[in-house]
């Protein structure tokens, strides 16, 4: 009997240790856990962080190289002003996300200098567009008598106020075509609706049309 106890108070140590490493293996995987926690964390922190830059290098390659040429030059007004906005909110995006000393120490100048890319990218977005329109006809362009249909004038404050007209006439196909063309203020002023005008207009992109001054 003596020794059965003996032996069963000797288990009864030996178990006691097993059973206070338990908490102890706990631990240290929990400190294990800590640092893959971490690491996974600022993976996290890192890819937020890549958002703007990501977002602003698809949305200049979608404007400048996805949109077609013919079609970029045909709502050039339009995407210069959908575009240098979302470019505008962007580059805020990254500035907040990549250098927010700069709001804190001189606030005015890093807002201006955001709002700022929102006519650099307009003023880059007509630049291509009209780089592309005077290529076009200069390489294939056809001149023709065209018929005024139409003329429209957008008040804003100047210099922004835009005036345009539509004319129609045939293509070498002797098919009806109709074009819109950009006008300045004493343009707008000269010409009326029904007027008749020599205008020259790209054979590849009949869309792409302007007044032929040379033929007057």
């Amino acid at each position: 009997m003596s020794g059965n106890y003996i032996k069963d108070e000797r288990s009864g140590r030996r178990e006691e240790p097993k059973r206070r490493a338990e908490p102890r293996r706990r631990e240290k995987l929990g400190r294990r856990e800590e640092p893959k926690r971490r690491s996974f964390n600022i993976q996290k922190l890192n890819v937020k962080k890549a958002y703007p830059l990501l977002l602003q290098i698809f949305n200049l390659f979608f404007f400048f190289y996805i949109i077609p040429d013919d079609l970029a030059e045909s709502f050039s007004i339009l995407l210069a002003i959908v575009g240098g906005i979302t470019t505008m909110i962007l580059t805020f995006w990254m500035a907040f996300t990549y250098v927010p000393k700069l709001y804190e120490e001189v606030p005015i100048f890093a807002g201006l200098l955001c709002i700022s890319t929102l006519f650099l990218f307009g003023i880059a977005m007509i630049y291509k567009t009209v780089n592309f329109g005077t290529n076009q006809l200069n390489e294939n362009g056809i001149v023709v008598k065209a018929r005024i249909i139409d003329k429209t004038k957008i008040y804003g404050k100047p210099p922004s106020t835009t005036q345009y007209m539509e004319v129609r006439f045939k293509t070498e196909a002797n098919k009806w075509h109709k074009a819109t063309i950009d006008l300045t203020s004493s343009e707008y002023n000269r010409y009326h609706e029904g007027d008749e005008l020599f205008i020259r207009y790209s054979s590849k992109y009949p869309d792409i049309a302007r007044i032929a001054y040379d033929k007057f």
